[in-house]
């Protein structure tokens, strides 16, 4: 229910986008868009005080409009306030009044006349005092005058609790202001008590007596105690062992709920004395009050509230004592007084057993002022999933009950409404529209009464008996009195006698016919013939019966009925003897043939034959539910009398289309008609025009024509095709509910305004729109007149395809699944191509309007990105929050290259972003997002992981290690492995340091740039240090090759760690020659000068001989030496220098 799509019956709902009823002929067409905000506005303005109307009826609620129109700067307040800044409240009080806070403003107004008046005054508009917190309707209490039809007094608390107190509201300039010394606390709640003033309760339930002036700008504040001698007073009263026997300091605890007890409690008291009550649910008790006229406040019980309530859950759910249950949490939520007491809402979840968190209501009984005993225990059929994450929302339910002695009980929060009737009965409605909410509640005249965020003030309240037949077409709003229905019914049985005929159809016809006339033992007799031929649609089964043949036949005969009134057709020799119009006027028999339709289907109802429709092929050859198909006739009935209504004021176009129609139909016209009656009468032909009309509207197009009449023919068009297909859509969304399908599995549903040959003709008059008709335009209003048709029919075109899209379930079938997307992919090309020219045009609100509503994530960035408009697009983050948004959001900024704009989001989003920044492909930018949000610990991490993952440049590796040191150091949190990082990090930067100290030429000789080398790994650097591209290689660069084999990864199955260090000693001995010199006379000297000595000696400095030098043996079989080791004077001086190392080693030991 209340799903945008599928409004309920009439008009609007307060819970679905509202649809205007439009049924002017020259306005028709222009009036039509689908914009939130517009629809909004009429919506709120289309309330009034001549009476209720009729939003939403089904089997289990009512909901009706409430009041007189809204004024406007309520209405403003609503549709342009900034949500994600401002917090509106609003407040509906039974007196008549209401009033609505956003920031400091308050608006106060009447939504009820007073008196002999039929209007409800102007809108105040006050101004409440500052504050650094959040304003709430709840603190603001209205004290309606003694004296009716005279401005109310008012008083406003902050937070912080400064009192503001108007003694007349038509007088704002007139205050007194007083502070209420809370002392820290924050106040809460504001409840009208009089005679004695106001109440105000804290969050921590201090209460405070708020004690204004009548008809002067003066107030008191007065503290209520309960330690003024009340204990003698109360002692026997608290000696019940179910409610503890000791009263326990409420202040501290969590407010959850203050109401005054009614004027009238103590009439009937034969004390005499005037004094009035109160109670308060705070944390877990329940406490009464009594205030006198003369002497102290009295703290009359105290109850320990939850303790009850969980012994009652615990004993109704799981069959235990709470002693039983440790792990079972309960809450009480709100209660509210009725004739016999009180009824208390709470809400318990056992985590022992599972998160399911149920509801229940305690009906507790009150006598005197002694504590209340419990009545009844109602465990609601209504279960959540409780989780930590979800409290906030899942126990934000309040209670209202709309009268004390009320059978009906409402359970609601922001965006639900729970209906519980008869204490059994629950009925769930849900507010589905995108941004809305609902922002107060209250009641009014017997009636639970609510304030929508888009929609006003509106009653909830169970059904109406269910009338007869005859007297729900009464109710239809058509001029059709009971004799002229009773006349239709005669016209119509005149050709089916059931005596003489056993054929189903007629039969079916018979049953209809005596239910119109009231013979309902007769219908049902006959419909009991009638129904084995609609048994057998399994649940899975997409096959109809031969009932659904038969119904939707006689529902196409009703519609494609012979108007038997005009003696014109009885001249023609065509119509049919029997008749469901009394009307010579086509546009009235078309309205008739509505209200035969409309009865048609109540008897279906009511007879039970509706439980047994499956489908049936219709007139465009595709298989459709039968109840769609019976919409569908209906709906061209609407798209009939919305052409009919403009054929006057384009009475050359239509005539000619329509003699086209009948011509290509190949009918004959008898002198007695004109085409139009033939084409009128079958209504379940009237979309043929639709094409006929682009048609000849190219035609003429195509010559040449004077600018005004282009744009004429082309407005023309535009208004014909869009007061058609309008009207029928808003048919089929205002009836969605009616004719809604159950769960049973169903085919693909195309509505006839989504066929090929009807979505053919919108395009094409789209496109004619934009390339003739605009261009031509020279005034300004004409081309807005032209950019809103535009809209209106590409609104059409793509709820065609959000319908259709809807009635395939992915998980049904593979070729329903493949067939959906596949159906996705054409309908996101046909919204990029139906909004992308009104955003070229510069078109901004009419393309969002588009965007929003068909979720086109593109568009809407583009329309932000164009306009500069962050509150806008902050606006769609949050309406499409749980539908990815965000995540669009910071990929187009990354496709568009707007990266400045990524790491500008605002810090609530920053979780967001910096979930998204975990990508791949985006985690170079995360860094900067966690500098800017001062988590430099999540910066350090991001930049290590870059840095570690750069492979192609080693300045880049370089900054990035530096800027996560650098973070690092940076951070003051309390991890224990930055430490542990920070060296890391300097062995990285050393590895970094042994590369950029690479001579210039060693570099240049491998084919790399000095100044923009990649990163090398350790092995690669260890080679470069010793290979022969190192012409000028020395000791200090096999000392380099040699520290660097501690960054080498041993662990690596392809390095073998040892090999690589015989290598290394392996070309420092190869760096030097060997050769035998005839002139030394000490050969061993010449080692000192050798560059694998000095090496040794470089290592011995830093104590890593032992570790780094290979046994000889071990060096003197490397492969790279296998020439050298066979001279005798290389292993002279070979194993002379080893000997002069191991003498060195012991003189050290």
């Amino acid at each position: 229910m209340f799903s945008p799509r599928t409004p309920a019956k009439t008009k609007s709902t307060p819970l679905g986008p509202p649809v205007s009823q439009l049924r002017s002929s020259t306005n028709r067409s222009r009036n039509v868009t689908p914009r939130r905000g517009l629809r909004n506005q009429s919506a709120l303005a289309s309330q009034s005080f001549h009476g209720p109307q009729v939003i939403e009826e089904t089997q289990q609620h009512r909901i009706e409009t409430l009041g007189l129109t809204l004024p406007v700067l309520i209405t403003e307040a609503l549709t342009l306030s900034d949500r994600s800044t401002t917090e509106i409240t609003a407040c509906i009080d039974p007196s008549g009044w209401a009033w609505l806070v956003g920031g400091r403003k308050l608006f106060v107004w009447r939504y009820k006349p007073s008196g002999s008046s039929r209007s409800g005054g102007a809108c105040k508009e006050l101004t409440l005092p500052p504050s650094d917190l959040a304003h709430s309707a709840e603190r603001v209490c209205l004290i309606p005058s003694p004296i009716e039809g005279q401005p109310a007094a008012c008083v406003a608390v902050s937070p912080e609790g400064v009192v503001r107190y108007w003694p007349n509201i038509a007088f704002e300039a007139s205050t007194a202001e007083i502070s209420a010394e809370l002392q820290g606390e924050e106040c809460a709640r504001v409840i009208n008590f009089q005679p004695y003033g106001c109440l105000l309760a804290t969050t921590t339930s201090s209460l405070l007596l708020l004690e204004p002036a009548v008809g002067q700008a003066s107030i008191r504040c007065k503290a209520l105690k309960s330690s003024q001698g009340i204990f003698s007073g109360i002692s026997r009263r608290m000696s019940s062992f179910i409610f503890g026997a000791s009263i326990i300091e409420t202040n501290g605890a969590p407010l959850q709920t203050i109401v005054a007890a009614p004027e009238d409690e103590y009439d009937d008291d034969e004390e005499g004395e005037d004094r009035r009550s109160f109670y308060v649910l705070s944390g877990n008790h329940l406490n009464k009050w009594q205030v006198p006229s003369i002497g102290p406040e009295k703290l009359l019980y105290q109850m320990d509230a939850d303790r009850v309530f969980k012994e009652l859950l615990a004993k109704q759910v799981w069959d235990q004592d709470s002693v039983q249950l440790p792990q079972l949490d309960t809450w009480l939520l709100d209660f509210q007084l009725n004739s016999d007491g009180i009824v208390m809402l709470g809400a318990g979840v056992n985590a022992e057993v599972d998160n399911s968190l149920y509801y229940a209501l305690v009906f507790l009984e009150t006598k005197n002022d002694a504590p209340p005993t419990v009545q009844e225990f109602i465990l609601l059929d209504y279960v959540q999933k409780y989780s930590e994450e979800t409290e906030g929302q899942t126990l934000s339910y309040r209670l209202l009950l709309p009268t004390p002695r009320s059978n009906t009980a409402f359970i609601y929060n922001s965006t639900s409404i729970l209906m519980l009737q008869d204490r059994s009965a629950l009925d769930k409605m849900d507010l589905r529209t995108s941004g809305d909410c609902l922002l107060g509640a209250g009641r009014s005249d017997g009636l639970a009464v609510f304030f929508s965020n888009t929609h006003g003030i509106f009653s909830v309240s169970p059904p109406r008996p269910e009338p007869s037949v005859l007297d729900e077409s009464n109710n239809q709003g058509v001029s059709l009195s009971r004799t002229e229905l009773s006349t239709m019914a005669l016209n119509m049985s005149r050709t089916v006698d059931l005596t003489d005929s056993s054929d189903n159809k007629a039969m079916l016809k018979n049953a209809f016919i005596a239910s119109i006339s009231g013979e309902m033992d007769k219908a049902q007799s006959l419909v009991e013939e009638l129904r084995d031929l609609g048994q057998g649609p399994a649940s899975s089964d997409i096959q109809g019966s031969e009932l659904d043949t038969i119904i939707a036949s006689v529902s196409k005969d009703l519609v494609d009925d012979f108007p038997n009134a005009d003696p014109r057709w009885a001249e023609s020799g065509l119509q049919d003897s029997s008749s469901s119009t009394v009307s010579v006027i086509i546009v009235q028999q078309l309205k008739d043939k509505q209200v035969a339709h409309d009865l048609f289907v109540t008897f279906l109802k009511n007879f039970g034959l509706w439980n047994q429709l499956g489908c049936v092929t219709s007139i465009h050859g595709n298989v459709m539910p039968t109840s769609l198909l019976l919409c569908e006739h209906v709906e061209k009935l609407e798209a009939a009398i919305g052409l009919r209504e403009l054929h006057a004021e384009h009475n050359k176009l239509v005539d000619h289309c329509i003699n086209s129609v009948v011509k290509a139909r190949q009918q004959f016209v008898p002198d007695t008609l004109l085409p139009q009656d033939l084409f009128y009468r079958e209504v379940s032909r009237v979309p043929e025009i639709l094409p006929v009309l682009v048609s000849r509207e190219k035609e003429l197009l195509a010559t040449d024509q004077h600018s005004h009449v282009v744009v004429s023919l082309v407005m023309a068009v535009n208004s014909l095709l869009e007061a058609m297909l309008h009207l029928a859509l808003q048919y089929r969304q205002s009836s969605a509910s009616k004719y809604a399908e159950d769960n049973r599995v169903m085919p693909e549903y195309v509505p006839w305004s989504a066929t090929p040959e009807v979505r053919d003709a919108i395009t094409q008059q789209i496109n004619l729109s934009l390339q003739q008709g605009i261009p031509e335009a020279r005034e300004t209003d004409v081309q807005g007149l032209l950019y809103q048709n535009i809209v209106g029919l590409a609104d059409i075109l793509m709820d065609g395809y959000a319908s259709q899209i809807q009635s395939l379930d992915p998980g049904a079938s593979a070729n329903s699944s493949i067939r959906r997307d596949k159906l996705e992919k054409e309908f996101q090309k046909k919204r990029h191509s139906l909004i992308i020219p009104l955003l070229e045009h510069k078109q901004y609100d009419r393309a969002a309007s588009l965007a929003e509503k068909y979720e086109d994530f593109e568009m809407l960035m583009r329309i932000c990105d164009a306009t500069d408009n962050q509150d806008r697009l902050q606006r769609y983050r949050t309406q499409y929050a749980d539908k990815g948004f965000a995540q669009f959001l910071f990929n187009w900024y990354m496709k568009e290259g707007k990266r400045s704009h990524l790491l500008a989001q605002p810090v609530t989003q920053s979780d967001e972003l910096s979930k998204f920044l975990d990508g791949d492909n985006v985690k170079y930018l995360s860094w900067l997002h966690e500098i800017k949000r001062g988590n430099y610990t999540g910066a350090h991490y991001a930049l290590a992981d870059l840095a570690k993952n750069e492979t192609n440049f080693l300045s880049k590796k370089k900054t990035l290690l530096s800027l996560s040191k650098l973070a690092a150091l940076a951070s003051e949190g309390s991890d224990d492995n930055l430490a542990d990082n920070i060296e890391v990090i300097n062995e990285e930067l050393d590895l970094v340091l042994h590369q950029e100290l690479l001579p210039s030429h060693t570099v240049e000789g491998v084919g790399m740039d000095p100044d923009n080398m990649r990163v090398l790994k350790p092995q690669e650097l260890i080679e470069l240090y010793v290979s022969d591209a190192n012409t000028d290689a020395n000791e200090l660069d096999v000392k380099k090759a040699l520290d660097l084999l501690r960054h080498v990864d041993r662990d690596d199955d392809g390095l073998d760690f040892d090999t690589l260090k015989l290598h290394i000693w392996s070309r420092a001995i190869l760096m030097d020659s060997w050769e035998e010199d005839p002139n030394d006379t000490d050969p061993l000297n010449s080692n000192r000068d050798k560059v694998f000595f000095k090496t040794v000696n470089l290592v011995y400095i830093d104590g890593d001989l032992e570790f780094l030098l290979p046994d000889l043996p071990v060096l003197m079989a490397s492969p790279e030496l296998a020439e050298l080791s066979k001279q005798p004077h290389f292993k002279f001086l070979m194993r002379g220098g080893y000997e002069q190392i191991r003498s060195t080693l012991e003189q050290v030991d």
